[in-house]
């Protein structure tokens, strides 16, 4: 079986030790290195004739310029991010760069490995379900302290597979605001009939941003869907109220037709 390499640069050493235990506790995957600065990272990976993912932290534009030479001597099949802020800049430079996933610090190793499968793997239907009830039998462990938590993992993963299978990029601004979306709509239906007055200005508090850019990355994370997704999963979501060849949904008909579909895959009561 086909081991794919991983390479991790991180300076929190703690956050590296547990990703190298799954790393080496994995079939699927085998270490190459890790480094703690830039320099050190791109010199190894040199060597190494490039590696197959690179999960790398963020901070400054230091870390920029190492994306930069990594994209440019294609010395890594896929790259995933990490930072501990979230801003316009990072991700006009995520979408610049064509990253492959973005993630916000803290964030749960098992939704990094998860993801991690998809990227090496492709987003193909085929590809992405099979995963699904492997992740479900992980999630749902009868532990009723950890019963909200596992909870909400398998709604963030839910949703995550349902983006990547309708086409919209992890790495833009939009696929962010989407998800927050539908997650705050599932648990609070009333944010559907408030999507300008009360859920735009909430996901723009929560990001730094403002309604008005909330709603315009929606929109465009629509566009790009409609243009370049997969015509036959719209179809299926949207069936007869959208034609997936003519008018694309509202922000509005987008997030509510998705957060019912999420309700009605999991079928259960979210207890807030």
């Amino acid at each position: 079986m086909e081991r794919y390499t991983v390479f991790i640069l991180d300076n929190d050493l703690l956050q590296v030790d547990k990703i190298k235990t799954r790393v080496n506790n994995s079939s699927l995957y085998k270490l190459s290195g890790v480094a703690c600065n830039e320099d050190d990272a791109l010199r190894k990976i040199k060597v190494l004739g490039g590696v197959d993912i690179l999960i790398t932290e963020i901070f400054n534009d230091k870390d920029i310029t190492f994306l930069k030479k990594i994209k440019k001597n294609n010395l890594a099949r896929k790259i995933i991010c990490t930072s501990s802020k979230v801003n316009n800049e990072i991700f006009r430079i995520l979408n610049f760069l064509n990253i492959d996933y973005f993630f916000l610090k803290p964030y749960d190793l098992k939704s990094l490995f998860y993801i991690m499968k998809i990227v090496i793997k492709g987003t193909e239907n085929s590809i992405l379900l099979k995963y699904i009830d492997s992740f479900n039998e992980c999630s749902m462990e009868d532990n009723p302290k950890n019963n909200k938590k596992k909870e909400k993992l398998r709604i963030e993963e839910k949703v995550t597979i349902l983006l990547h299978n309708i086409g919209i990029p992890a790495h833009i601004k939009g696929y962010v605001y989407i998800r927050c979306a539908i997650i705050e709509s599932f648990y609070n239906p009333t944010y559907i009939g408030q999507i300008t007055k009360s859920l735009y200005p909430e996901i723009a508090r929560r990001y730094s941003s403002t309604s008005s850019r909330v709603e315009r990355a929606i929109r465009h994370a629509i566009e790009i869907a409609w243009n370049r997704g997969s015509v036959d999963l719209i179809d299926k979501i949207f069936g007869y109220t959208i034609n997936a060849f003519k008018a694309k949904p509202t922000n509005s008909e987008f997030i509510a037709m998705l957060t019912d579909k999420l309700r009605l895959e999991l079928k259960t009561t979210v207890m807030i």
